[in-house]
């Protein structure tokens, strides 16, 4: 990506598209409008003083065009469980955070990846602000969404509330943030773990699943995958019982 900055003599404004309203489908598509640029404008005051006159930056339509592309992309790619192609998305030094651990190390967060991608985990459709433009060198866009994760998926719970904060630059997403909100990952997960004890205790007591279980990226992968075998059982013995996660059986 290559953004440009304009500067357009005498006066102008930026203006910007909005992402187009939510509509929720089972894989998490969404839609996002293009952004466009003003033209220049000219202002002169004239009166009991000088003239007078001046002049602002107009920002060229790629750089926004860009950032929401690029924010685009790391849904679908992380959507379809595909690492390799959000890590490209990234800038060299990018930093991640979320409002439960706090700042991620990139090979922290590779991790976190690699296990959301092997249970399946998925957002929802997205809703998107309008992209904000910081001193012309880089993009930022808000968007609300929804985590799903494979326990979520299996038992048919609400998403857990996320809104997802990017910067873009030149080179990449160079700052991610993921707020989480309520109801939250223990909504489902506590009930499943609660299965899981009784169902299967030696699973449980060798922490083999579940958050944070791992040091590589090949363990999170495995977890991964152990946590989407457990949430289908679960979600079997719910049916052939006649319950709902929330019921406790």
């Amino acid at each position: 990506m290559r953004f440009r900055v304009l500067i357009v003599g005498i006066a102008g404004a930026a203006l910007v598209s909005a992402c187009t309203p939510e509509t929720r489908p089972e894989s998490g598509e969404s839609t996002v409008t293009e952004a466009a640029a003003s033209s220049s404008l000219t202002e002169t005051t004239e009166g009991a003083g000088p003239v007078t006159t001046s002049t602002v930056q107009t920002i060229d339509p790629s750089l926004i065009e860009d950032a929401v592309a690029s924010v685009e992309s790391l849904f679908a790619a992380y959507n379809a469980g595909d690492e390799a192609a959000v890590v490209e998305l990234f800038t060299s030094d990018v930093t991640i955070a979320d409002n439960i651990v706090g700042t991620w190390s990139f090979e922290e967060w590779s991790q976190l990846l690699a296990w959301n991608a092997a249970q399946g985990t998925v957002f929802s459709a997205h809703e998107c602000s309008d992209p904000e433009v910081d001193d012309g060198l880089s993009v930022k866009l808000t968007c609300k969404t929804g985590n799903m994760d494979a326990p979520t998926q299996a038992v048919g719970a609400p998403a857990v509330p996320t809104v997802v904060r990017a910067t873009v630059t030149g080179e990449g997403i160079s700052q991610l943030r993921f707020g989480y909100g309520s109801p939250d990952f223990t909504h489902v997960n506590g009930p499943f773990a609660a299965w899981l004890e009784a169902a299967h205790a030696d699973i449980a007591a060798s922490q083999a699943f579940g958050f944070g279980n791992w040091t590589t990226v090949e363990q999170a992968r495995e977890n991964g995958r152990l946590t989407a075998e457990l949430a289908a059982d679960w979600a079997t013995y719910l049916e052939q019982n006649d319950c709902t996660y929330l019921d406790g059986c």
